[in-house]
């Protein structure tokens, strides 16, 4: 499996679009700030035919330090799950 980054996807999309690299890259950053603004909100962000992103608050709870063994407090937190789409896990599976 490879890792695509950012700069990869900006040079594939440009020539489907018609666009120069610096314009493919400069709609990816946007799109990913729309979304990253949108996540940070609360917001769910579903894609159709792709999945859905959506914030889960995780919450404050007690953990120990494997170095000294005392109790410590983790603060309550947000992260992202993402959820495939049934197309994207029927694709997947063809492969």
């Amino acid at each position: 499996m490879n890792t695509k980054t950012r700069i990869d996807l900006a040079k594939s999309l440009a020539p489907k679009l018609s666009l120069t690299y610096q314009e493919s890259e400069g709609f990816i950053l946007e799109f990913l700030d729309v979304i990253s603004e949108n996540l940070i909100s609360g917001n769910k962000i579903k894609l159709k035919g792709f999945g859905t992103f959506y914030p889960v608050q995780k919450p404050q709870r007690l953990a120990r330090d494997p170095n000294t063994g005392e109790m410590i407090e983790k603060q309550a937190y947000t992260t992202v799950r993402f959820r495939p789409s049934s197309k994207l896990r029927k694709l997947k599976e063809e492969k």
